[in-house]
């Protein structure tokens, strides 16, 4: 999609992530000018690329916003079931503290990211699987809450992409993970022979975890479905190691999403070569 050439200062486009950066342009989004935003070509291009395109909006230059202004750029979620959650990054204190009064994660899925590059980075290892086939399932909801993962399918393998958003998996989020739709959606479906858990995002974990991580492979060795570790960055390494959590379960360990893909394809293949001999 072109972008139209007024936009070219505040607008552009990431072809690889098949997302539009749109950088709001002006220190405040409130009641006070919400008016003009609404009427502006700028608010109009978005509203209509929204529908197709994941979007990313960039506040760095918004130094005050309020509930009129949140409710102005979630509008279109609200009274639309878009395929896309909304995207934020640069945004301020202030702001991160509205968004935990209002609360409006049970109404629509968003995810907020520190700049445009880990907005990407978070994106790139879930999306650019070549030659797989990626269907992206979205956020699951149950009793009208979304989880807090994205999540996304490969028929090829038969395989369930969970990419946590949250940077902390600890105690206090275990009960939200385990009571999630995701969860239950992972032990219901009869569609899925493995499980892999992208951690790109998550920086913090704790004990609590690593026990929520053996209740889920209790769980599933059950249905005969395998998990896959991704992106693990260092310090979550070395509490596996600590707890010997990889000595008593049989959990795979990989660099990526495309590693893991590839791993399980290539399995998939030699069980297919051996059944058929």
């Amino acid at each position: 999609m072109m972008i139209p050439e007024e936009f070219k200062d505040c607008v552009s486009y990431n072809e690889d992530k098949n997302i539009f950066i749109i950088k709001v342009c002006t220190s405040e989004i409130s009641i006070h000018n919400i008016e003009d935003l609404v009427k502006s070509d700028i608010f109009k291009f978005y509203i209509s690329i929204i529908e197709r395109y994941r979007v990313l909006i960039d506040l760095e230059e918004v130094t005050f916003i309020d509930s009129t202004g949140i409710g102005t750029l979630i509008n279109k979620h609200v009274t639309s079931e878009l395929k896309y959650p909304i995207n934020l990054c640069n945004i301020s204190s202030s702001l991160s503290r509205l968004l935990k009064i209002i609360n409006i994660s049970p109404f629509i899925p968003y995810n907020i990211h520190l700049t445009v590059a880990d907005c990407l980075l978070s994106l790139e290892s879930s999306l650019l699987i070549e030659p797989f086939q990626i269907e992206q399932v979205g956020r699951r909801k149950v009793n009208g809450n979304y989880s807090p993962e994205l999540i996304y399918y490969v028929k090829e393998v038969r395989a369930l992409i969970v990419s946590f958003q949250e940077n902390k998996v600890v105690m206090e989020s275990i009960p939200d993970i385990l009571n999630s739709s995701l969860y239950k959606y992972v032990l219901d479906s009869t569609t899925i022979d493995h499980l892999i858990l992208d951690l790109i995002n998550v920086e913090v974990t704790d004990s609590s975890a690593v026990g929520a991580l053996i209740t889920t492979y209790v769980a599933l060795r059950k249905k005969d479905i395998s998990i896959s570790l991704c992106n693990i960055k260092s310090n979550i390494k070395k509490v596996l190691d600590l707890t010997c959590i990889l000595d008593a379960i049989d959990i795979t360990i990989k660099k990526d999403v495309q590693e893991c893909l590839k791993y399980l394809k290539n399995n998939k293949k030699e069980l297919d070569e051996k059944n058929g001999s």
